[in-house]
C-alpha cells in the first residue's frame, strides 16, 4: 500500500486522488480479511475430523467457493487496477493538458499584453499626430486668413486699376477722336494746297501710244486671223440688231456703217480691221475720260459739276479717289468693262460679214481674245487713274475726230498720209472714223492780276489718226 502511494506521488498525481485510491484499497482489504480467517479455522477443524467425510466435502465446497470468491475478488481488484491505471493515464493526460493550458494561457496573456502595449503606443502616437494635425490646421487657417486678406486687397487694387483704365481709355478715345479730326482737317487742307504734278507729259503720251498699239494689234489679229470667215451676206435680223446697238451708243460712225454696207466686206480684211479699231477706240475714249465711276449718273451730273468748278484745284482727283473707295472698282469692274467691249467687237464682226451666229462669234471673241481685250481695258483704266487722280494742275483728254468733219492737220493725221501728198486730197477729204486716239492737254494759267481770275490753255500733245472717206472706195461721193 505504501509502495502504491509512493508511486502515485512520484507520478505527480494530485493528493486528493491518491487519498481516494488508498481508501478504496483499504476498504477492500477489510472486507476480504475476516473471510480468509474463518476459512482457515474451518480447515483446521476439518483436519481434526477426518472421519466426517460429508463435513469435509462441505468444507471443500466452501473452500472451493471461497477460492472462486477470491478469484472474483482478484478479478475485481485487477479490474480496479486497470481502472486505476486508466485513471492514472487520464490523470497524466489531464496533467499534460493542464500544463499545455497553463502554457497557452501564458502565451495568450503575453500576446494580450503585447496587444495592449501596441494599442497604448498607437494611442500615444495618434494623440501626438492629432496634436500635430491641430497645429497644422491652425497654421493653415492662419495662412488662409492671410491669403484672403491679400485677395481682398488685390480685388480692391483691381477695381482701382479698372477705374483708372476706364478713365485712361476714355481719355485715349477722346485723344483719338481729336487726332482723327485734326488729321482729317490736315488732309482737307493739304488737298487744297497747290503743288507741282509728278506726272510728266511723256508718261501720259506713252500710255496713249501703248493703248493705240494694243488696239491695233488686237484688231489686226481679229481681222486677219483664222478664227472668222467673212462673206457678203448674213442673217439680216442679227445684222440689224448689231447695227442698232452700235448706232445707239455711237461706237461706230454712221458713215462707216454705210461704207461697210456698200463695200465687198468679205474681200477686204483691212476694212474689217479699220472698223474694229474705230469701235474699240470710241469705247476706250469713253472709258478713259468718263465720269461713270460705277454709280447711276445717266445725266452726267459729276462731269457737269466738275466742268463748272474745274478751277477749284483738286476737286477732280478728290472726287474720283473717294467715290472709287466706296465702290467695287476691282476685278468686278474690269470684268464688266471687258464684257461690254467684247459685245462691241462681236457686233462689229457681225456687220462686217463674219459667218456664224451671234453667240458663236461672241464665244470665240470671249475665249480666244480675252487676254488682248482685258489688256485694252486695263490700259484705259490706267490712263483714267493717272490723269484723273495723279495729275492735279492740268487735264489730259483723249479725243477722236468727229465723223464727217473736215480734215484738220493740226489735230489729225491721215492713216494713209505716207501714200498721199498732204497738200492734195487729204486736205479736201472728210473724216470717216478714228483708229488711233489723240491726246490733248488743258492747263489753267494765271491771268495778269485782272478780275477775271484764271483762264485755260489747250495743247495738242498727240494727234488722232483718222481714216478719210477718200481712203475708202465708194465713200467719197
Amino acid at each position: 500500500m505504501n509502495l502504491l502511494q509512493h508511486s502515485l506521488r512520484i507520478s505527480n498525481v494530485p493528493s486528493a486522488i491518491v487519498s481516494w485510491i488508498v481508501r478504496r484499497l483499504r476498504g477492500a482489504s477489510i472486507r476480504n480479511g475476516p473471510k480468509c480467517t474463518d476459512t482457515e479455522e474451518e480447515l483446521t477443524v476439518g483436519e481434526g475430523k477426518t472421519s466426517q467425510d460429508s463435513e469435509a466435502e462441505r468444507k471443500q465446497r466452501e473452500v472451493h467457493d471461497v477460492r472462486h470468491q477470491l478469484e472474483a475478488e482478484r478479478a475485481s481488484l485487477e479490474q480496479q487496477r486497470k481502472e486505476l491505471e486508466a485513471t492514472l493515464a487520464e490523470t497524466s493526460q489531464l496533467q499534460v493538458r493542464l500544463v499545455q493550458l497553463e502554457s497557452s494561457s501564458g502565451q495568450e496573456a503575453e500576446q494580450l499584453r503585447e496587444l495592449v502595449d501596441r494599442e497604448r503606443t498607437a494611442r500615444i502616437r495618434s494623440e501626438a499626430r492629432g496634436e500635430d494635425a491641430s497645429t497644422e490646421v491652425q497654421r493653415l487657417r492662419e495662412r488662409l486668413d492671410q491669403r484672403e486678406g491679400e485677395a481682398r486687397r488685390s480685388a480692391a487694387r483691381i477695381d482701382e486699376l479698372e477705374r483708372m483704365n476706364a478713365q485712361v481709355e476714355k481719355e485715349r478715345r477722346s485723344a483719338a477722336a481729336l487726332l482723327q479730326a485734326r488729321t482729317a482737317e490736315l488732309r482737307e487742307a493739304q488737298s487744297f494746297l497747290v503743288k507741282e504734278d509728278d506726272v510728266d507729259d511723256s508718261e501720259v503720251v506713252h500710255l496713249v501710244e501703248t493703248l493705240n498699239g494694243q488696239i491695233g494689234r488686237t484688231a489686226d489679229r481679229l481681222a486677219h486671223g483664222p478664227y472668222f470667215r467673212f462673206g457678203s451676206s448674213g442673217d439680216v435680223v442679227v445684222v440689224q440688231k448689231a447695227t442698232k446697238r452700235l448706232e445707239r451708243y455711237a461706237w461706230i460712225p454712221p458713215s462707216l456703217i454705210s461704207a461697210l454696207r456698200s463695200a465687198d466686206r468679205g474681200k477686204d480684211a483691212d476694212m474689217v480691221r479699220t472698223s474694229l479699231q474705230a469701235g474699240m477706240a470710241m469705247y476706250t475714249r469713253w472709258l478713259a475720260t468718263s465720269w461713270d465711276l460705277g454709280v447711276l449718273d445717266s445725266r452726267g451730273l459729276l462731269e457737269g459739276i466738275y466742268l463748272s468748278i474745274r478751277e477749284r484745284g483738286k476737286w477732280r482727283a478728290l472726287c474720283r479717289t473717294h467715290v472709287k473707295s466706296l465702290l467695287d472698282t476691282g476685278e468686278a469692274q474690269t470684268r464688266r468693262l471687258f464684257e461690254t467691249l467684247s459685245i462691241i467687237v462681236s457686233d462689229v464682226l457681225i456687220i462686217c460679214g463674219a459667218e456664224g451666229t451671234w453667240d458663236s462669234i461672241s464665244g470665240i471673241v470671249v475665249h480666244e481674245f480675252e487676254r488682248e481685250l482685258l489688256e485694252v481695258v486695263d490700259l484705259a483704266l490706267r490712263f483714267q487713274w493717272t490723269v484723273g487722280e495723279r495729275v492735279l494742275l492740268r487735264d489730259f483728254v483723249v479725243f477722236v475726230a468727229d465723223s464727217d468733219a473736215t480734215y484738220d492737220h493740226t489735230r489729225m493725221e491721215d492713216g494713209n498720209a505716207s501714200l498721199t501728198d498732204p497738200s492734195s486730197e487729204a486736205t479736201l477729204g472728210r473724216v470717216l472714223c478714228t483708229t488711233h486716239l489723240g491726246l490733248m492737254s488743258e492747263s489753267t494759267v494765271a491771268a495778269n492780276e485782272n478780275r477775271h481770275g484764271r483762264k485755260s490753255g489747250t495743247k495738242i500733245v498727240l494727234k488722232a489718226r483718222v481714216v478719210l472717206n477718200t481712203d475708202v472706195p465708194d465713200t467719197s461721193d
